[in-house]
């Protein structure tokens, strides 16, 4: 068992061709993420994003081009930020964990986590405090994060028990995620955990919409992963 960190570490040197594969396998539930955040950002002009868990930097890139957008990046990977320190679009690119993530001058109009960034955080309320903190005023805070109660990816016994064990206060498990023989562990929270921590630390307008893992249709908390919003 290993860190996140050395799991896409290892997926960055050996493994970019798999992650591609799941990418592709991924690829309608992605789009539907895209556009969502595009519809965000349609109307912005001379804004900073600040991007967790940003990978090499290009899924994030793709969706602000053509926007006066100054992007900022964070990737605990080495080898995955030595590929975003390479893009040239990118601004300011930090090599730690986002809990290692320090508030300094700039402050961002959104804050996106793509593609489950915290199921591989233990402490996300620490976490979504920085963020607030580094967020503008009415800055936006928007992420997707695997959904335990999806039944029709995670199967009708699996996520029926998930949700009576979080009905018990049992509200933090994880699964394993295996990739060129190495395992790391990722978190399943439900849904509104998330959005308690988020309510708790002063967020505002939570929006949680969700949608179906394969084909990116519009879904329901026991048929889809969760995409959340939120303001400051």
């Amino acid at each position: 068992m290993v860190n996140s960190k050395i799991f896409y570490d290892v997926m960055a040197q050996k493994n970019r061709r798999g992650y591609r594969n799941v990418t592709k396998k991924r690829a309608g539930y992605l789009a539907s993420i895209d556009r969502e955040f595009v519809k965000i950002i349609s109307e912005t002009t001379n804004a900073k994003l600040l991007d967790v868990g940003s990978g090499d930097g290009s899924r994030i890139q793709k969706l602000i081009q053509g926007k006066q957008i100054e992007l900022s990046a964070i990737e605990n990977s080495g080898n995955f930020y030595n590929l975003l320190s390479r893009n040239t679009s990118i601004s300011h690119a930090y090599n730690l964990d986002i809990n290692d993530f320090k508030v300094q001058d700039l402050t961002f109009n959104y804050v996106t986590a793509l593609w489950n960034v915290w199921g591989h955080v233990s402490d996300v309320e620490n976490a979504f405090k920085l963020i607030f903190d580094s967020l503008a005023q009415d800055g936006i805070f928007f992420f997707d994060v695997n959904n335990p109660f999806n039944l029709r990816e995670y199967g009708f016994w699996n996520g029926s028990r998930n949700f009576i064990n979080s009905k018990f206060g049992q509200n933090v498990k994880s699964f394993k995620l295996i990739s060129n023989g190495l395992e790391t562990d990722v978190f399943f929270r439900p849904p509104w955990v998330y959005r308690e921590i988020l309510n708790r630390i002063g967020f505002k307008n939570i929006k949680l919409t969700y949608f179906n893992y394969n084909t990116g249709a519009n879904s329901n908390m026991f048929s889809g992963q969760v995409l959340i919003t939120c303001h400051k």
